[in-house]
């Protein structure tokens, strides 16, 4: 195949990780990319279902006025996400936790356990989807989410669904 081709069949999830893992992270908080598993329905539109103590949402494609890929690096030249990147980085909690991953996975942890806080900032998976997403009346404006998703097929797939 072409160069092209591989491109297209590149693949970011790690050994044992369900195919519809994705990390999420919206413009307007301060948690970072957060695991959830994504389930793509007819009526239930986008559904993310929590892998860590944050709530399941769902997001209704009428509500999403334009799906993107990006690259990662061209968002961290956003200088809008490398603030957001910097007030997650700088949560005293985010620290603290950090600092107690390093200390159990120099211990003998699983390999990947340090990880959880460095995928806040930096996703394991460089196939990003920005969705700009109008919120309520109430809310007003839009915001901004970023899903990280295994392979550039289904990132791909994800824009395409949010037509």
């Amino acid at each position: 195949g072409s160069d092209a081709d591989t491109a297209k069949a590149r693949s970011y999830g790690r050994p044992g990780e369900p195919v519809n893992k994705v990390y999420v992270q919206y413009s307007n908080d301060l948690e970072g990319f957060l695991p959830y598993t994504l389930l793509l329905s007819e009526e239930g539109g986008l559904e993310f279902v929590s892998l860590a103590a944050s709530p399941d949402f769902a997001i209704d494609p009428l509500n999403i006025f334009r799906a993107v890929r990006v690259d990662y690096d061209t968002l961290m030249e956003d200088a809008f996400f490398r603030t957001l990147y910097s007030s997650i980085l700088s949560r005293p909690d985010l620290a603290a936790e950090s600092q107690l991953q390093d200390q159990g996975a120099a211990q003998e942890g699983p390999p990947g356990a340090a990880s959880a806080v460095a995928d806040r900032v930096r996703p394991p998976y460089l196939a990003l989807v920005q969705l700009s997403i109008r919120r309520t009346i109430y809310e007003g404006g839009q915001v901004l989410v970023f899903v990280a998703v295994q392979s550039d097929l289904l990132a791909t797939e994800l824009v395409r669904s949010c037509e």
